[in-house]
């Protein structure tokens, strides 16, 4: 998959890589977010780096749902979305 890509060629994960750009924090969403480690899930409460859920894109590719009460529980903002035609 193109995570597993991208941390191979570049031996870091996505938010990580996002965080050292300076693409992170209350200005930038970030989709989906399914497979966020809990590093990753650090980044995004530290930064204020607000989160959208897209359940139905999600369970249309079977790829998984966001766990929306930890990111909750953690003071994520997490906005309800699609990125499909479904709803």
């Amino acid at each position: 998959d193109d995570e597993a890509k991208i941390e191979a060629e570049t031996g870091a994960r996505v938010v990580d890589l996002l965080d050292k750009h300076g693409l992170t924090g209350p200005n930038s969403i970030f989709a989906h977010c399914i497979s966020l480690n809990d590093h990753e899930r650090d980044i995004v409460v530290k930064t204020g780096t607000q989160v959208v859920h897209n359940p139905s894109s999600n369970i249309n590719n079977a790829v998984g749902i966001l766990d929306v009460p930890d990111m909750l529980k953690r003071g994520v903002d997490v906005m309800l979305g699609t990125d499909s035609l479904s709803l």
